[in-house]
Order: C-alpha cells, then sequence, then structure tokens
C-alpha cells in the first residue's frame, strides 16, 4: 500500500481527527494550568510536635500581592498553648528584621522597614521560638495566620491546624 492510499483510509482520517482533537486539548489544560493565578498558600510546621514540649513553629506562606518592608504578620494560637516563653522570631527569607510582641495568644511580627519588599508569589518563612504546646495530644488546633500592608489594610487571613502527637514517656 502507497502512503497515499494509506492517508485516504477511513481508520487513518479517524485517528487524524482524534489526535488533532487530543493536542488541543492538552495545550490548552497545559497552558491554563502554567499561566493560572497560583493560590495564597500558609503552612504551619511544628518542628517538635510532642505534647508540652518546647518547639519551634515556622510558618511558610506565599501570597499572590507583595508584602511590604513594614508589614505586620500576626500569628494567633488557641488558649492551650503557651507563649510566655517565647523570645524571638526570625525568618531565613526575609530580610530587615522584626519587632515582636507576645500579647495574650497573639505573636505580632512587624518589620522594621529596613528590608525589602517581598515580591508576589515568592515563598517566604517566619519561625517562632519557644513556644510550649499543648498538654493533649490532638489533631486539630487551629492557629490562625493574618497579614497586614502598610496601612493596616488586611492581606491574607488563614487558619492551619496542626497536630500535636502524646507525650513520650
Amino acid at each position: 500500500m502507497y502512503l497515499y492510499e494509506t492517508l485516504m483510509n477511513s481508520d487513518t482520517k479517524i485517528f487524524k481527527g482524534f489526535f488533532v482533537v487530543l493536542i488541543f486539548l492538552l495545550y490548552f489544560v497545559v497552558v491554563n494550568n502554567l499561566l493560572a493565578i497560583p493560590e495564597d498558600t500558609i503552612k504551619v510546621v511544628v518542628k517538635n510536635p510532642e505534647a508540652e514540649a518546647p518547639s519551634i513553629y515556622q510558618i511558610n506562606f506565599k501570597i499572590s500581592k507583595a508584602i511590604s518592608p513594614k508589614a505586620v504578620i500576626k500569628i494567633k494560637f488557641p488558649l492551650s498553648f503557651d507563649l510566655s516563653g517565647v523570645l524571638v522570631a526570625g525568618s531565613g527569607s526575609i530580610n530587615g528584621g522584626f519587632e515582636m510582641k507576645t500579647e495574650n495568644q497573639v505573636v505580632t511580627l512587624k518589620r522594621t522597614g529596613l528590608g525589602e519588599e517581598i515580591k508576589p508569589n515568592k515563598k517566604v518563612d517566619v519561625k517562632i521560638a519557644i513556644v510550649i504546646n499543648p498538654e493533649e495530644a490532638g489533631e486539630s488546633y487551629s492557629i490562625q495566620i493574618e497579614v497586614f500592608d502598610d496601612n493596616n489594610k488586611k492581606i491574607i487571613q488563614k487558619q492551619e491546624t496542626v497536630k500535636i502527637l502524646p507525650k513520650k514517656e
């Protein structure tokens, strides 16, 4: 059979049509996923999740708006967490330093204005030490994170749950 005869075969025509439709579908799926605006994400990582243990809490986030050098980050812990030992807060990805204040169950981190603006969708982190975990183990301890701009306008507010493991005996 010659190539021309193969191309004129009805099975080949059906396959070509199917192939063209498949290519268009794949193209649109890939383009839409690559060009889509990423969702704001916040994740809380507990370095030592054991009950009653002192721990470092790391908040990783990526948000779709810029974070100014004078932004404020508030982290609200449930009543069962002991924040009396919170001494320091820092970041490996945010430069310029923070002013830290702990009041009731809220740790407030205010950027000093010395660092750069954080571009939208850039992954950044904040670490808080030392938070004492609750006495009771559980999977549904909810921590609320809020980020505010220079004008005290809320950029993002999310709640994340953390799991506290039973105390090792």
